[in-house]
Formats: structure tokens, C-alpha cells, sequence
């Protein structure tokens, strides 16, 4: 289809697909803003605090963000990176998370180059899968502990493609997300020493990996078997240097312990995964 159009109308296409990632990457800064924020006052009895209550503010001075202060990268860019209001510096991350969405969504145009109604179909899984994989790596980094909703939703949204098995045949799908779950809560019985933390962490990664699975089935592991390797035989090596008092994952997450930087390696490990299977699975569309 690509081919097909001229070069005006091209740009105009890929200008208008960036601006919807660029839109949902808005949405995402709000749900990894707002996310963690709700756990935490989910005990409150009074709360209405949710991802569209309340209304978008600044988080400096609490003045209403006003809607063509709020467009996504323009706004920014206009601004030169300050709020309007108290004039206050803006984290060049809010941009960076919207300017990512774009740059996927464009990305899933060009490899699946979509020409009939079934092909549209399978880009907008597609755009699904990868912003939602972006949202839940854009929260791992920042609380590792708080991905199990976004990875829960994610299989559920995988179980739905599947019901016309465009990336896999849901009877499969079904199956490898059962073993996923009992092999995982087995691991987490036989191996968790900090019930406070560690399982809590190991859980996100559990329902991750479910996701994946619920998606893709078992050609999750067929076909990323050479990636799995590479991750298996690098995390095996760094604990090793770890246990040698070279503390190498420390740099892998925000904070400055193995234990809470491990959560966020391992989670952006089997998101690479999934993301690889998605591009091979691409190739065969």
C-alpha cells in the first residue's frame, strides 16, 4: 500500500500515525505517573483518586493543565520544556515516553505495511501490543513492583487477538499461559526468601511472562530460543561477579541494590523477548 501512494500523502499518513503514539504515549506518562500513586491510596476509603480523576495538573503549583498546553511533543517544544503556569522545568522523560509511541506506531506501519482490512486488524494488535509493552517498561523502571495490573491486562488483550488466532491459536495460547502460571508459582514457592519483596517482584515477572505467552503461545520459546540463551548465560554471569562483590546490577536499575535493580532487569528481559517474537512473527505476515 505503501508503494502505492505518493510522497504528500505519505508524509501526511506517517505525520498522522506518529500523532496517535505520540497520543497514546501521552496516556501512558499518565498511567505510570498515576498508577503507583493509586496503590498506594487504594486503602483510602474517601479516594477518588484514578487516571482520569483528577483532571490533568501540574504536579508543581496544581493549576490546570489547559488543553493546547497538553499536545502531545508540540506542547512541549512550545513551551521549551517549562510549565506555563509556575514556569517550572518539565521532565524531558514526558516527551521522550510520547516521542517513543510515535516512533513505534511508525515503526509497525512500515513492517506490516498493511493493504487489506485483516492487515489493519493485525497493526492495531500490534500498536496494542507495543505500547503497552513501552507503558509497562516506562513503570518497571521506575517501580518495578507496580507492572503486575499493565502485564495482567496485557494477557487478557493477547487472550482477545487470539480469539481469530492472529498471532497463535488461543486453544495453545490457553495452554501455555496455565503452565506459565503453575511453573512460575512453583519457582516463587521453592525459591523466594523475602516474602515482603521478592515475591512481590517475582509475581510482576510471573504475569510478564504469562503475557507474552497468552500472545504468542509456545513459539514464544521456539523462536526466541537464542535470545533467551544470550539473557540466561548474561544473567548467570553477572550474579556470579555480584556474589564476587562487583555489584554490576546496580547499574541496570534506579536504585542502587541488586535486589531492587533485579525486578527491572528481568522484566526488560522478557520484554525484549516478546518484542523479538512479535518482529518474527512479522516477518511472516
Amino acid at each position: 500500500m505503501l508503494e502505492t501512494v505518493g510522497p504528500n500523502t505519505l508524509f501526511l499518513l506517517f505525520a498522522g500515525v506518529f500523532f496517535v503514539g505520540a497520543s497514546v504515549g501521552s496516556f501512558i506518562n499518565v498511567v505510570v505517573y498515576r498508577l503507583p500513586l493509586m496503590a498506594m491510596e487504594a486503602e483510602a476509603e474517601d479516594s477518588r483518586f484514578n487516571l482520569a480523576w483528577p483532571p490533568s495538573h501540574c504536579p508543581h503549583c496544581s493549576a490546570p493543565i489547559r488543553p493546547w498546553h497538553n499536545i502531545p511533543v508540540l506542547s512541549y517544544c512550545w513551551l521549551q520544556g517549562r510549565s506555563a503556569c509556575c514556569r517550572h522545568r518539565i521532565s524531558p522523560l514526558y516527551v521522550f515516553g510520547e516521542i517513543s509511541a510515535g516512533l513505534l506506531a511508525v515503526t509497525v506501519m512500515l513492517i506490516l505495511n498493511p493493504i487489506n482490512s485483516s492487515d489493519v486488524l493485525a497493526a492495531a494488535w500490534s500498536g496494542i501490543l507495543v505500547w503497552w509493552l513501552l507503558a509497562i517498561a516506562c513503570l518497571a523502571w521506575r517501580h518495578p513492583g507496580s507492572t503486575g495490573t499493565l502485564s495482567q491486562t496485557l494477557l487478557w488483550l493477547g487472550l482477545l487477538a487470539n480469539l481469530q488466532e492472529l498471532f497463535a491459536p488461543l486453544h495453545q495460547a490457553v495452554f501455555a499461559v496455565c503452565c506459565c502460571y503453575g511453573l512460575g508459582w512453583l519457582a516463587i514457592l521453592l525459591t523466594s526468601r523475602d516474602q515482603q519483596h521478592g515475591s512481590i517482584q517475582a509475581q510482576c515477572g510471573v504475569h510478564l511472562a504469562a503475557a507474552g505467552f497468552g500472545w504468542f503461545g509456545f513459539s514464544l520459546i521456539t523462536a526466541s530460543t537464542g535470545i533467551i540463551a544470550a539473557i540466561c548465560v548474561t544473567a548467570f554471569a553477572m550474579f556470579r561477579l555480584t556474589d564476587r562483590g562487583t555489584n554490576l546490577l546496580a547499574y541496570l536499575g534506579p536504585d542502587e541494590s541488586a535486589v531492587s535493580a533485579w525486578p527491572t532487569w528481568l522484566q526488560g528481559s522478557l520484554m525484549t523477548i516478546v518484542a523479538y517474537q512479535w518482529f518474527v512473527w512479522a516477518q511472516g505476515v
